[in-house]
C-alpha cells in the first residue's frame, strides 16, 4: 500500500515547551516557525503535528538555547501528565504492570507512530521498557528519546517510591552529555551506544500496587480514549486507505460512505484530512492505482471486471485512469506484460 506522511503526535507532547524555552531566554514561536510548525500547537493540545517535526524542534531548541540537556529538563517538567487521559488510566491502574500495559495499549491516542513494550531478562531478574518511534533512519532522535525516557523514569519513580537500585537507562545514540550531567537527571547508570533504547528495572517492581487507583475514573477514561481512537485516529490517512481498499468494489470510493463508516459527517472528515495535508480523492486514487497494477498483471481477469473491482462504472473510466497513471491503456499494459513474461 501507499505510504502516507510520517506519523503524528498530539500537540500535548509539547506540554511545558513554551514556558521552558522562555525561561531559558528563547522565543517559542521563532523555534516553531523555523521548523514549519504552527504556533497554535501551544494553545491546542489536542491538535497534531508530525513526530519528525517534533524531533527537529527539540534538536533546534537544544542547539539555539545551548542546552544539550533541553529534553531532559522538559521531561522533568512534563512528567506522565504529558499523556493526558492516558496518564489518568495509568495512574488509576492496580499495579505497575497493569499501568504499563495500559499505556502501551492506549498510546496510539497520543502518538500514532509510537510503540511501548516490556521485555524480560529472567537471568538478571530485570525487565525493561522499550519505546520505539516511526522515524526515518537519518532523522534526529537524541532529544526526543531522552525526553521520552525521562518521562518514563519519573513515572516509575513516582508509582514505586523505591530506590533506583539495579535500574539502568540505555540509549542507542552516542553520548550527548557528560556522565555527571546524566547523573543529575537519572539516579542510576546511563549507558550510551547500546543495542536498544530501554529503561531497565527489577522485575519485582511490576507487581508493586498503585494505592491511589480509582477504578471508576479509570473506566471512564478508558471508554473515552477507546472511542476516540476508533473514531478519530491520528493516522487517519492510513485508516481511510484500509477502509477504501476493503470496500472499493462496493461503493468505498465515496467520502459519504467512508465518513459513515467512521461515524463522522463528510465535511468533518474533509477538515480532519485537510489538517494533515491529505485529500480524500488522492487517497482513493492511490489505492486504485496500487490495485490496478496487481489486477492488470493477472490476464485472467477481464478488463470489465478490473474496472468494477476498482469501483469504476465503466471500462472507459479505467482507460482514462490508466493513461493518467501509466501513460498507456490497460490493453497496452497487458500486452507489454505478456511479452515480458516470455
Amino acid at each position: 500500500m501507499t505510504e502516507f506522511p510520517a506519523q503524528s503526535i498530539r500537540a500535548r507532547g509539547l506540554y511545558r515547551f513554551g514556558p521552558l524555552v522562555t525561561s531559558l531566554g528563547g522565543r517559542p514561536e521563532e523555534l516553531l516557525a523555523a521548523c514549519g510548525i504552527s504556533k497554535n500547537v501551544l494553545s491546542d493540545p489536542e491538535s497534531t503535528l508530525l513526530i519528525s517535526d517534533m524531533a527537529a524542534l527539540l534538536e533546534l531548541a537544544a542547539d539555539r538555547l545551548e542546552r544539550p540537556d533541553f529534553s531532559l529538563q522538559l521531561g522533568q517538567e512534563q512528567g506522565i501528565a504529558v499523556l493526558g487521559l492516558v496518564a489518568t488510566i495509568a495512574l488509576n491502574s492496580t499495579t505497575v504492570a497493569e499501568a504499563l500495559e495500559s499505556i502501551a495499549h492506549y498510546l496510539p491516542y497520543h502518538s500514532s507512530g509510537a510503540r511501548l513494550s516490556l521485555a524480560e531478562y529472567p537471568e538478571d531478574g530485570l525487565s525493561a521498557i522499550h519505546y520505539s518511534l516511526n522515524l526515518d533512519p537519518g532523522a534526529p532522535r537524541r532529544q526526543l528519546m531522552e525526553l521520552t525516557y525521562m518521562v518514563a523514569y519519573r513515572f516509575l519513580c513516582m508509582v514505586t517510591s523505591t530506590t533506583q537500585e539495579n535500574w539502568r537507562v540505555h540509549f542507542r545514540h552516542e553520548r550527548g552529555l557528560t556522565a555527571e550531567e546524566y547523573a543529575h537527571y537519572f539516579n542510576c547508570p546511563v549507558r550510551m551506544a547500546q543495542a536498544h533504547d530501554e529503561l531497565l528495572f527489577p522485575t519485582r517492581i511490576l507487581a508493586h500496587r498503585i494505592n491511589s487507583n480509582d477504578v471508576r475514573l479509570r473506566q471512564m477514561a478508558e471508554r473515552f480514549v477507546g472511542n476516540e481512537i476508533r473514531r478519530f485516529p491520528l493516522d487517519i490517512g492510513r485508516q481511510i486507505e484500509e477502509l477504501v481498499d476493503r470496500q472499493l468494489a462496493h461503493g468505498g470510493a465515496s467520502i459519504k460512505y467512508i465518513a459513515g463508516q467512521m461515524s463522522q459527517h463528510p465535511r468533518t472528515l474533509e477538515r480532519r484530512l485537510q489538517a494533515q495535508d491529505l485529500v480524500f480523492r488522492d487517497i482513493v486514487d492511490r489505492v486504485r492505482r496500487t490495485r490496478a497494477s496487481e489486477y492488470l498483471a493477472q490476464s485472467v481477469i477481464p478488463l470489465s471486471q478490473v474496472a468494477a473491482l476498482l469501483g469504476y462504472s465503466s471500462q472507459t473510466s479505467l482507460n482514462r485512469a490508466c493513461l493518467r497513471w501509466f501513460g498507456q491503456t490497460p490493453n497496452a499494459l497487458r500486452r507489454k506484460g505478456t511479452r515480458g513474461s516470455h
